[in-house]
C-alpha cells in the first residue's frame, strides 16, 4: 500500500504543463507513491495524447470522465481520484504544479490521521521560460506566493476525506471547494499545519485566468458561508446518471435531421428572454430537451441616412472653421445586440442553481461570438 496518492484533475491543458508536473512527481526522493490522473472530459485529441504520454509510467492511473460540455467540476475530478486510491494520504495537486525532490520527505513529518497540511507555492511569472533551471532551495523573492487563503494545495488522510463525503460538487468553474473541504476537516476534528515555501518548495506554472461570470465568486461564497456542517453537500449530477450514456452529449454527438425538441433563442430586450426561457423549461416534459444555438456580435450599425450624411457635411465644416462643436447622429449605433456575457452568465447561474432539475446538459462556446447549449430535463 503506497504512503501517499496524488490526485491531479485535469481538462484541457498543454502536454508540456504535464510533463513538468508528472516529472517533478517521478523525482520524488520518497518513492512510496501513486498517482490517480482524473481527466474531466477533455476533447478526445487531447486526452489521446495525454493518456500516450502517461501511459510510460506504472505509478500512474488515467481515468477519463465522458464529461465534455460540463462545466468544469474540480471537486467531481476529486471524489472520482479519492474513491480510488490505495495510499494512507492523499495529495490533492493541480495540473500546474511542479515540486520540489524532497517534497514528500517533508511533508510526512505533518500528515498524522489527526492531521492535514496546506502547502504554499510560488506563481511563476508569466514570460519565464528557464524552467530546467529551477532552484528548489532558493527564495525567490520577487515572485508572489499564494497567501493562507489557498487553501486548494493540500495533504489530508484518505480516511478523514471520505468520511466528510468528499469534496462538495456544488462548487463549479473556480468555486470555494478548497476553502470548503478546509473547514469541512476542521469541523471533522482535524487540526492543519501550514507549510510555507521556506519549509519546502513548490511552483505553480503561469496561466492565462479563465473570465469568471459576473457575481460567480459571490454566489459561491454565500451557498458556502450558509453551510451548517460538514456533511452538508449538494447531490452530484453524475451519480445519478450513466455517463457512458448521456443524452444531450448523445445529442450533440449525433445530431439528425429531427428538430429538437425545443429550440430557443435569446432576443431583447434581456430580461424578458430570461423569463421566457424559465417558462419553457419549466413546460418541459420529463426526458425532453432545450437547444440554444445563438452567434452574437458587438454592434449592428444601421446604413448612413440621409440625415447622418446632411450632419457629417456640417461636421467638416465646423473642422474647417476650427469649430470644436460636433453634432452626432445617435440613431445610427442604436442597434445593439445581447452581449455573450450577459447570455452566458445567465445560463451559468441556471445550470448550477437547477442542476436538481436537469438530467444532463452540453455546452460549447467559441471566442466570446457562438455557444451551443443543450439541456436534457429530469
Amino acid at each position: 500500500m503506497p504512503d501517499y496518492s496524488f490526485i491531479i484533475p485535469y481538462r484541457n491543458r498543454d502536454l508540456e504543463r504535464v510533463q513538468r508536473c508528472i516529472q517533478s512527481i517521478m523525482a520524488q526522493e520518497y518513492k512510496n507513491f501513486e498517482v490517480i490522473f482524473v481527466d474531466y472530459g477533455s476533447l478526445s485529441t487531447v486526452s489521446q495524447a495525454i493518456k500516450s504520454y502517461l501511459a510510460n509510467f506504472e505509478f500512474i492511473t488515467y481515468i477519463y470522465l465522458p464529461t465534455e460540455g460540463w462545466l468544469w467540476c474540480k471537486s467531481h475530478a476529486l471524489n472520482t481520484g479519492i474513491h480510488l486510491v490505495k495510499g494512507k494520504n492523499i495529495v490533492v495537486t493541480d495540473i500546474d504544479i511542479i515540486y520540489a525532490p524532497n517534497f514528500l520527505q517533508v511533508i510526512q513529518q505533518y500528515v498524522s490521521p489527526n492531521n492535514f497540511c496546506v502547502y504554499q507555492c510560488y506563481y511563476i511569472p508569466e514570460n519565464f521560460t528557464k524552467y530546467n533551471s529551477l532552484d528548489f532551495k532558493n527564495d525567490y523573492t520577487s515572485w508572489i506566493k499564494s497567501d493562507d487563503t489557498g487553501t486548494g494545495l493540500l495533504v489530508a488522510p484518505k480516511e478523514a476525506l471520505v468520511a466528510v463525503g468528499g469534496f462538495d460538487t456544488f462548487f463549479k468553474i473556480w468555486g470555494f471547494e478548497d476553502m470548503d473541504i478546509f473547514s469541512r476537516l476542521q469541523q471533522y476534528g482535524l487540526t492543519f499545519t501550514y507549510i510555507n515555501t521556506e519549509t519546502v518548495n513548490s511552483f505553480h506554472q503561469w496561466h492565462l485566468r479563465n473570465p469568471m461570470p459576473y457575481g460567480w465568486t459571490i454566489f459561491m461564497k454565500e451557498y458556502w458561508k450558509n453551510k451548517k456542517n460538514y456533511t452538508e453537500i449538494s447531490p452530484n449530477i453524475a451519480t445519478a446518471l450513466n455517463l457512458a450514456e448521456r443524452p444531450a452529449l448523445q445529442i450533440y454527438k449525433h445530431p439528425t435531421n429531427e428538430k429538437p425538441h425545443h429550440s430557443f433563442v435569446f432576443k431583447p430586450p434581456f430580461a424578458q428572454s430570461c423569463i421566457d426561457f424559465m417558462l419553457v423549461f419549466n413546460q418541459l416534459a420529463p426526458k425532453k430537451s432545450i437547444t440554444i444555438q445563438q452567434h452574437f456580435t458587438p454592434i449592428n450599425t444601421q446604413t448612413d441616412s440621409l440625415v447622418a450624411r446632411f450632419f457629417r457635411l456640417i461636421n467638416q465644416l465646423f473642422a474647417y472653421l476650427n469649430v470644436s462643436y460636433r453634432i452626432t447622429e445617435l440613431k445610427t449605433f442604436d442597434t445593439t445586440l445581447l452581449s455573450f456575457e450577459a447570455v452566458r452568465d445567465f445560463l451559468f447561474f441556471f445550470l448550477v442553481s437547477c442542476e436538481s432539475q436537469i438530467e444532463d446538459y452540453y455546452w460549447l462556446s467559441d471566442d466570446l461570438a457562438f455557444f451551443e447549449l443543450i439541456i436534457v430535463k429530469k
